[in-house]
């Protein structure tokens, strides 16, 4: 049950209300409400006073001077700090560390609030301190007082490596050095590099949305704001709309730890004040409506340590305890039913959707009904239901809102939040990153429009679907897809084929040969394409099939399988250059990380890049200004589209901050145009040297096409001057229009040229009447569609006027007439401005679907510059290494070339890059090597044990990473990297279980445990780590044994195998499939006591087994009590000493059983019974 508190909800007695005497108090909007009984209206038409509540007395006279009220129509306060509540540690001019959720730590300057003239804002407990944050554009926030530490230099012990306060990213160092600049300053001069004195955004949109909110809100808005009203079955009795209306107020927006947000704060006067409430439409003084919203109490945004308890401004006794789609019956659990009115117990019962009666719906208005039909669909979605100029939450929705989002509900019986158009992405990304999903439902016409729909529509019966027969199943088979596909035309803009199918090739070559059209799947394609309908599917719920089908990029992904590395000789199977290396997501996750290379291709490109640091210093300084070109192409893909245009919603949304958005499109426009001249600087600056190249790839991807036809850099410089030339781009970016230049944009030209040809047509027309009337003054007259009227002096009127002349309007002195052939030419002309208009409002759409027509060019730009920004980073590490750094050696496997693995002198790549990366110990890992004096030196399967912290798993991931280095063609940090391809690596590190899917930390260990053996092939990496762990030790042993048999004799694939059960290192230490190895260490004065024992990691891989995994050293190195090591211990010996004797009953048995025993084994079993 969500409730809501006030203040007042924490104390068990409130003072009375005093209705007689409550404070006048500033609400914002726009100018035209009348002053609230008693008060009179403020000079400079601020907004109306109305009633606070229970609290102090005016905040300000409303005679105050204009030069001391701030931006948002309050009263400015004195430019002296105030003075704080409470004791603060910093005062302006101090510097500090501060931090802010998503941001690292940053350095500060405290100063006063350009506004407000105080440093600091206290709320409760909570106080926020006013910061100017260093940075090459400075901004300024509200950051809490605990997240707030003394700046005391970049060189202090919380800055450097292993700091708090450390960071390694290139403008917190910047921020760094300005501070320490500063720091030299004494206070006063520190003040003066506080520059941030306009509002931050958050404030400027408040300003904006507080002064037009109250008369941008549509019908609709009054529709559902006022539901309690027509619902009296629900509500009770039917009260005046006057009574309910409500009201939103912006409040003043305040910093917290994640930023300031724009908010609002709705509030409405009880039954009986009817007299007071403002439509919030602006009405007149004259109408004698006196205002009384009430203003919003600043508030900061809620955080993960206060999220509950948020009012709306009011006092706690006009707010429900129970929300009202509380208590409806059929939402509450256990009765609520989807869409096909399915309980929740039902095996086909779909969360998503909800079942709404009838008769609830029918007694909803309009716009309200909308939501539940549309919730009822969605029941899995928060809902952003758009009303005029703002984004409403209803119900359910709401709570999220207020919990997740900081929002406030507005008042009444039913929950009800939400925020301006413009704070969209903000509040939708928040929601997204916390495991929402949320769903934007737009206004697509303004009231205006509804009513002229609804008076063209006809009276006609109504009709419903009531059933529908489909044959098939569901789901989407492979022609459903390929026929969706087609007759959607997602590619047609992308291919442009004159005949043929309409699918990209990769599509095309999984239809059938035989069908011309590509509506018949290939008989090995049906079920990939079937899958792809499946994505289809769901893209189109979503609606963003249109964005992102329509690009054409599609690529088959085929993976090896054991039977396909079976079916092909060895070799063959990494014979193709686009084969790909396969790490799954458990991978990805055990080794905290690409195309395969075996003709050295990368290899070589990276050595010419070592031998060009100059060159290489330069490229990467013009990478740093590089955008994220991929993105921004697809967003001017998605604006550009003229499918999207025609019939996604989307298009027909109403948008009130259009010119907003619009700046920000061109903004990212230009900032791709910038990214492709800074590419062209660096393909320039790499043309001087490509000569000595001895990498193919490398030349490839920094010569352009037309220079060499081998290269892969398209020329881009024609396409860059013509978009320099299109427009004005500083005009356009400060209003968000673009006006084409000539020659530009056809249509648009085409517009302008036929006005200019129509008015010149005029102009000649009105010196033809001039001269056939005989009067000069003659002149044209009107506006809109009334213009051209020939505008004749009464005197010179006579009764031989031409008969085509048409009176249409008259004044003193003159008359105004028209022709029919001033109106065909009026009509020429208005079509031609309507058609510049037209191209003027798609101009920016046509501009963009102008610049995607050429996307191939673009985007192959784009992945050249990718590809050497890789090149340049593994340069950078191959050069930079702590130790020697190889060139790894990739053999392709032959008939008589066993698969193998050779790292000598190998060490982590990324402890090496820590600052105690010289205190490594490097360590030989050989897998299907002969070794000398190995009799099973070509085992695939290595054992590996040791004692508990020895190093086992850091050896295992150390292995896979180095694999996945060489493969990717980087230099390695080993003595010698000899290696076969592998075609995927797998990894069975750690323990975790799944909470959320039931799954115990054994049944994970398992399942990761069967996809190995499902999928491992002769040419895979597999690192298993202490397997069996989970369960019992009998079940464990065997399992694991089981799996290294089939791992080493049936699959024989790489593998690295660590455990601590020596009772499975003892079965397979004569086996020729397994090697043994072991982490070393050194044990001094080992004794029956464990306490007395010490032991020094050695970390070094060495062959045979550990003798005892050493677990009480850890023990006593986690700091268990002595006394129950040393019980541990005791009971240890007794389970070593019963093992052994069964091992020894065993031996004894088997020796009965033959028929002679020779002497030597009979003294080694008396031997072994004497010692127990």
């Amino acid at each position: 049950m969500s409730r809501q508190s006030t203040l007042y909800s924490f104390f068990p007695k409130s003072p009375a209300l005093n209705k007689a005497n409550k404070a006048p108090v500033r609400a914002s909007g726009e100018g035209g409400a009348t002053a609230a009984t008693g008060a009179s209206p403020s000079p400079g038409g601020d907004a109306a006073w109305s009633e606070a509540g229970p609290g102090p007395g005016p905040l300000e006279s409303s005679a105050s001077p204009p030069e001391a009220r701030n931006l948002n129509g309050g009263l400015r306060r004195s430019a002296a700090p105030s003075v704080p509540s409470s004791s603060c540690d910093f005062s302006p001019g101090d510097l500090v560390w501060a931090k802010m959720e998503g941001y690292p730590w940053w350095p500060c300057l405290v100063y006063n609030h350009p506004f407000d003239g105080t440093f600091i804002r206290e709320k409760g407990k909570c106080a926020r301190v006013h910061v100017q944050f260093f940075d090459d554009s400075p901004t300024r926030g509200w950051v809490s007082r605990r997240l707030l530490k003394p700046y005391t230099g970049s060189k202090s012990k919380e800055a450097q490596k292993g700091g708090h306060f450390y960071s390694a990213k290139p403008e917190i160092l910047r921020a760094m050095q300005r501070a320490d600049e500063a720091l030299n300053k004494d206070k006063i001069k520190r003040l003066e590099l506080a520059v941030c004195d306009e509002p931050s955004e958050p404030e400027e949109e408040e300003m904006e949305v507080g002064a037009t909110y109250a008369s941008d809100k549509s019908e609709e808005d009054n529709e559902i704001e006022s539901e309690d009203e027509v619902r009296p079955k629900v509500q009770g009795s039917r009260r005046s709309s006057r009574q309910i209306k409500k009201r939103r107020v912006i409040s003043d927006s305040e910093s917290d730890i994640g930023g300031s947000d724009v908010e609002f704060k709705p509030d409405a006067k009880e039954e009986g004040s009817s007299d007071e409430i403002s439509s919030g439409m602006g009405d007149s003084d004259s109408e004698g409506l006196q205002s009384s919203v009430k203003v919003a109490p600043k508030r900061k945004r809620m955080n993960s340590e206060s999220q509950a308890h948020v009012s709306g401004g009011c006092d706690d006794s006009s707010r429900p305890t129970v929300w009202y789609h509380e208590t409806l019956e059929w939402l509450k659990d256990g009765k609520r039913r989807d869409m096909h009115r399915r309980r929740p117990d039902h095996p086909d019962f779909d969360a998503s959707t909800l079942y709404v009666p009838e008769d609830f719906l029918n007694s909803c208005t309009p716009g309200m009904r909308k939501w539940w039909q549309i919730k009822s669909q969605n029941f899995d979605l928060v809902i952003f239901y758009k009303v005029g100029k703002f984004y409403e939450l209803y119900h359910m929705d709401a709570l999220v809102g207020v919990n997740e989002l900081g929002l406030v509900f507005m008042k009444g019986n039913w929950a009800h939040s939400g925020f301006p158009e413009i704070a969209f992405g903000r509040y939708s990304d928040s929601l997204v990153q916390k495991g929402y999903k949320v769903a934007r439902v737009e206004q697509t016409e303004t009231p205006e429009m509804m009513e002229a729909r609804c008076r063209k529509m006809a009276h006609i019966s109504k009709h419903d679907k009531v059933e529908g027969l489909i044959p098939g199943s569901q789901f989407w088979d492979a022609a459903k897809t390929l026929r969706t596909l087609l007759e959607e035309g997602y590619f047609t803009e992308k291919l442009n084929e004159g005949n043929g199918v309409m699918l990209p090739q990769v599509l095309k070559s999984m239809t059938s040969e035989s069908d011309s059209l590509g509506l018949t799947p290939g008989e090995k394609s049906e079920l990939a394409l079937s899958a792809l309908g499946g994505c289809v599917f769901y893209l189109k719920k979503c609606l963003i099939d249109q964005e992102l089908l329509s690009m054409a990029n599609f690529e088959e992904y085929i993976p090896l399988d054991s039977d396909m590395v079976s079916a092909i000789r060895p070799g063959a199977v990494f014979a193709k250059v686009n084969q790909r290396m396969v790490l799954d997501s458990v991978t990805l996750n055990n080794l905290e990380i690409f195309l395969n290379g075996t003709n050295g291709t990368t290899e070589d490109a990276i050595e010419d890049l070592m031998v060009v640091p100059d060159k290489i210093s330069e490229v990467v300084d013009l990478l740093k200004k590089l955008p994220d070109l991929e993105r921004l192409l697809s967003k001017i893909h998605n604006v550009g589209s003229p499918l999207k245009s025609q019939n996604h919603p989307d298009s027909r949304a109403i948008m009130y901050e259009e010119t907003t958005y619009s700046k920000k499109k061109i903004i990212d426009f230009l900032s791709a145009l910038e990214g492709f001249k800074v590419i062209c600087k660096i393909i320039e600056i790499m043309e001087e040297v490509v000569d000595d190249f001895k990498s193919k790839i490398l030349k490839q991807i920094v010569t352009m096409q037309t220079k060499n036809p081998e290269g892969h850099f398209p020329d881009l410089t024609i396409e860059l001057n013509r978009w320099d030339t299109a427009f004005d781009h500083e005009k356009a970016r400060k209003t968000g229009l673009i006006t084409p230049k000539a020659g530009f944009d056809s249509d648009y030209d085409q517009a302008l040229a036929d006005i200019r040809e129509n008015e010149q047509s005029l102009l000649e027309y009105l010196e033809k009447q001039r001269s056939r009337i005989g009067c000069r003054s003659i002149v044209y007259w009107g506006i809109g569609r009334n213009r051209y009227q020939l505008e004749i002096p009464e005197n010179f009127i006579t009764h031989n006027l031409p008969e085509e002349y048409e009176l249409k309007s008259t004044k003193k002195g003159c008359k105004r007439y028209w022709t029919k052939t001033i109106e065909k030419k009026l009509a020429n002309l208005i079509n031609a401005e309507e058609r510049r208009d037209v191209s003027l409002k798609d101009c920016m759409r046509r501009l963009f679907y102008n610049f995607d027509k050429n996307y191939k060019d673009w985007q192959a730009a784009v992945e050249c510059i990718t590809v050497l920004d890789v090149l340049l980073c593994l340069a950078n590490y191959s050069r930079g290494g702590d130790g020697p750094m190889c060139r790894p050696v990739i053999l392709l496997p032959k008939e008589d070339t066993p698969v193998f693995l050779d790292l000598k002198g190998s060490r982590h790549p990324c402890i090496s890059k820590t600052f105690f990366g010289d205190d490594f110990i490097p360590n030989d890992i050989l897998i299907g090597c002969e070794e000398e004096e190995e009799e099973n030196g070509r085992a695939y399967c290595v054992l590996v044990t040791g004692p508990n912290m020895g190093g086992k798993s850091t050896l295992m991931r150390q292995a896979g990473l180095l694999a996945v280095m060489a493969q990717m063609g980087c230099y390695v940090p080993a003595e010698v990297c000899r290696l076969t391809p592998i075609d995927r690596v797998f990894t069975r590190l750690g323990a975790s279980d799944r909470i959320m899917s039931g799954e115990s930390t054994f049944f994970v260990e398992l399942s990761e445990t069967a996809s190995i053996l499902t999928h491992a092939t002769a040419h895979s990496l597999v690192l298993v780590d202490e397997l069996g762990r989970g369960t019992a030790t009998f079940d464990g042993t065997a399992i694991a044994n089981a799996v290294v048999k089939e791992l080493a004799e049936n699959i024989k694939c790489r593998t690295l195998f660590s455990t601590h059960y020596h009772s499975l290192v003892e079965d397979y230490s004569q086996n020729v499939a397994v090697r043994l190895g072991h982490m070393a260490c050194m044990v001094e004065n080992e004794c029956e006591d464990p306490s007395q024992e010490t032991i020094t990691f050695l970390y070094k891989f060495i062959k045979g087994a550990c003798p005892k995994s050493y677990g009480f050293n850890a023990a006593r190195v986690a700091n268990l009590p002595e006394e129950v090591i040393q019980k541990g211990h005791r009971k240890a010996r007794e389970f070593e000493k019963m093992t052994h004797s069964l091992r020894l009953f065993r031996e004894v048995c088997l020796a009965s059983e033959r028929s002679t025993v020779d002497a030597e084994t009979v003294h080694k079993l008396l031997a072994s019974i004497e010692e127990l």
